[in-house]
């Protein structure tokens, strides 16, 4: 019995039940299109969530590359502007 208001995967197995009955010869169960296109939509989602966590990973990890090579350019301009060399004669 389906009542009003039940969720998808409750109405879904109600329906899976009452397809077990045998079915005569020549008929077939087709699947439903909804099931098909949620299906699509959980696989779509498991690829953009494994691209966002790539870009991500690489964001950071130019973001950290660009921060040492700053920190880098000022270091030397500094040194530069103030005239100390990389290695003083001793």
């Amino acid at each position: 019995m389906i009542l009003q208001g039940e969720n998808e995967e409750n109405l879904t197995q109600a329906g899976d039940e009452v397809l077990q009955a045998e079915l005569p010869e020549g008929v077939s169960i087709v699947p439903s299109s909804a099931e098909a296109t949620n299906q699509q939509l959980q696989n779509a989602l498991k690829t953009l969530g494994a691209l966002a966590g790539i870009v991500v990973f690489f964001g950071m990890a130019i973001a950290t590359m660009l921060t040492l090579f700053i920190i880098l350019c000022f270091y030397i301009l500094l040194h530069d502007l103030l005239g100390w060399r990389w290695a003083k004669p001793r």
